[in-house]
């Protein structure tokens, strides 16, 4: 077998591997704040990420396929990657912030707004390892990818019900 057989081969074990445990991880996390939150707060967070992934379809505009793609000067579209993604994100979170008050409107719930104001921060702090992911794919990295996404989800997992059983509500799903 060629040695980029085998990378492929071992690269989808551990993007399937990842993706089994992100679902699994995120039906137990939802059953578990089911028991704990009101379905108002399940509402209002739906409302506001139904916003913003409309939104981010302008967040990468391509740049991190082509980092992936690139042969020569990695290094240099490294840095374009990042800051491009940087740059777009800010400005797609200040058009989400400042649409915040007209999709509250259309949806008929002002709670929804400051869910949104704050929620869609997520679309700048992803900004800054998005180069860095990329990369990883490009290199096979797959296996590392688990691990932090792995990381991430357990940290958000125990953050949220620990906010949900502290009285957070809605705000322990932002």
């Amino acid at each position: 077998m060629s040695s980029l057989t085998s990378k492929v081969l071992s690269s989808l074990g551990w993007v399937f591997t990842n993706i089994l445990a992100r679902n699994v991880v995120q039906f137990v996390r939802t059953v578990v704040l089911w028991r704990i939150l009101d379905a108002t707060d399940f509402g209002l967070n739906s409302m506001a990420w139904l916003a913003i992934s409309g939104f981010t379809l302008l967040q990468d505009m391509g740049f991190s396929q082509e980092l992936i793609q690139r042969k020569k000067e990695v290094e240099k579209a490294v840095s374009i990657t990042w800051y491009a993604n940087v740059v777009i994100r800010l400005v797609v979170y200040a058009l989400l912030y400042l649409c915040a008050p007209l999709i509250a409107v259309h949806f008929k719930e002002p709670g929804v707004e400051p869910i949104l104001k704050v929620a869609s921060l997520c679309i700048v702090i992803g900004s800054f390892g998005n180069a860095n992911e990329a990369l990883l794919r490009k290199n096979f990295q797959f296996k590392r990818l688990l691990v932090v996404d792995a990381a991430v989800m357990a940290v958000l997992t125990v953050a949220q019900i620990v906010l949900a059983v502290m009285g957070y509500g809605v705000w322990s799903l932002v």
